[in-house]
């Protein structure tokens, strides 16, 4: 949160890390703001980009 010193009161606003890339989420990971924090979510993927990765794996070895 940062303070916010333009009015009579403090106000705290909510800092999105996600939008700020101020965030350690891997890239297999999405970001989601939430009030305080944020959490990585592991992205989902579809099955053809699945078999892609297994394909690149073995190949790679």
């Amino acid at each position: 949160f940062v303070k916010d010193f333009r009015s009579s009161y403090h106000l705290c606003k909510d800092i999105n890390e996600c939008t700020m890339k101020s965030h350690d989420c891997l890239r297999s990971q999405d970001c989601f703001n939430t009030e305080g924090s944020y959490k990585c979510i592991e992205k989902k993927i579809s099955f053809n980009e699945k078999l892609v990765n297994f394909f690149f794996w073995i190949f790679s070895e």
